[in-house]
């Protein structure tokens, strides 16, 4: 019997870009495992989103709806009113109306859904600066982490005072998460639940196995993420230019959102992405042959690079959660990474003993030291299978998704 059928639940993804990344990877995994364990499920999304979930065939078909308010129903004038002030260089005073019309829309199509679904519950999949649904049903929101572009940062911590001033709960994706959040939201700790991602499922036979590497083979070292103030390339690429003017010899491989920002013409205005930047444009025709930009590329091509990996390296100084990190355990890479709480947080989680270390600063000379001393030890054979499996098997999706529907409804009986 499925212990949360009463439970008809609406998620809701509401934020306009198409994420490449941790997010993406978690909406993915996540919301099959909800509908799999809930009485009924909706995904609502904005329209230019329907046929990307579509194609993806994660849940069914009639399950995937549209934000966009149906030709002459609730919310369709205001929504049409709204897009017609998007089009027009207004003045600030009718930007706002057009926000506020957008939102009322929402609103409006958000209590039709939830009316023609006798949907009870509604889980927002990312809070960033969307707000707070005005609806009768008990509403939850996801907070990935606080670390928001700096461009609209305080806009979004504002925001997330107001869902937890008006929501009946908010989920964390850490402990650490929840401990941030909570010191800025200070008075609504009973309104804050840590839930940990887990690791997306994979084919094990296919992402285990790597063909056994001569001696003298160059390593490869992968870092997929974002490219971002906190994500430390800046360290990262000065610790291995060091290395390399002592001779060593390895690939570095970088992967993920903005990092061709790296490489081309853009203009940052960030001096920590200014500072990674300016170390690879600076360094040695030699050098920089040995560091590929990928920037975003597609999941089988991201397979393919934990595949061919000898070391993922995370210099991360700060992470809501730290996906890569998990995904590299489940692949079986040996990992060196920040000695940050997210990461703890994992190591502690799945009971790993073997394949991370712990670099316990994030300076260049930190960094340069702990992958020198890993390069200099014997080629490390990647994590046994049954390690990892018995690692897997102590928190999944399914885990993750029933303790969610779990909270939700004491969350709801309690107030």
């Amino acid at each position: 019997m499925n212990l949360y059928s009463d439970i008809n639940l609406l998620v809701v993804e509401d934020f306009d870009f198409v994420a490449n990344g941790g997010i993406e990877n978690v909406i993915t995994s996540f919301v099959p495992e909800l509908n799999a364990s809930c009485g009924h499920l909706i995904w609502a999304l904005p329209d230019h989103k329907v046929s990307l979930r579509l194609d993806q065939g994660l849940i069914g078909s009639s399950q995937i709806v549209s934000l966009k308010p149906e030709s002459f129903g609730p919310g369709w004038v205001t929504y049409n009113l709204s897009r017609v002030f998007s089009k027009l260089n207004s003045p600030r005073i009718l930007r706002k109306l057009q926000k506020n019309l957008a939102a009322r829309s929402k609103q409006l199509r958000l209590k039709s859904i939830i009316r023609r679904y006798s949907i009870t519950h509604l889980l927002n999949l990312a809070v960033f600066d969307q707000q707070p649904p005005s609806v009768s049903i008990p509403t939850f929101g996801i907070v990935h982490d606080i670390n928001f572009e700096s461009r609209w940062h305080e806009k979004c911590l504002l925001n997330l005072r107001k869902w937890c001033f008006s929501s009946t709960g908010v989920f964390t994706v850490s402990k650490w998460s929840k401990q941030q959040i909570s010191d800025f939201v200070y008075g609504f700790e009973d309104k804050i639940f840590a839930v940990p991602n887990a690791i997306s499922t994979i084919n094990i036979s296919q992402s285990y196995t790597k063909p056994l590497k001569e001696d003298l083979a160059c390593p490869i070292l992968l870092y997929p993420a974002s490219f971002g103030p906190h994500k430390n390339h800046a360290a990262l690429l000065e610790a291995l230019q060091s290395l390399h003017l002592k001779g060593y010899e390895f690939k570095l491989v970088l992967c993920g959102h903005g990092t061709r920002r790296l490489v081309d013409e853009s203009v940052l205005d960030d001096y920590k992405l200014k500072a990674a930047k300016s170390i690879l444009s600076a360094s040695s025709p030699d050098f920089r042959s040995c560091v590929e930009v990928l920037g975003i590329i597609e999941q089988d091509h991201l397979e393919k690079l934990y595949k061919e990996a000898d070391f993922v390296v995370l210099p991360s100084t700060y992470e809501g959660f730290g996906l890569p990190l998990s995904e590299a355990v489940a692949r079986g890479v040996r990992t060196i990474c920040s000695d940050i709480p997210p990461f703890r947080e994992q190591i502690d989680l799945y009971e790993i003993n073997q394949g991370v270390r712990f670099v316990k600063g994030s300076s260049p000379a930190d960094w340069a030291l702990v992958i020198q001393s890993e390069l200099d030890q014997p080629y490390h054979m990647r994590l046994a299978p049954c390690d990892i499996s018995a690692a897997l098997a102590n928190w999944g999706w399914s885990d993750v998704a029933r303790a969610y529907l779990e909270l939700m409804l004491n969350i709801t009986h309690r107030f």
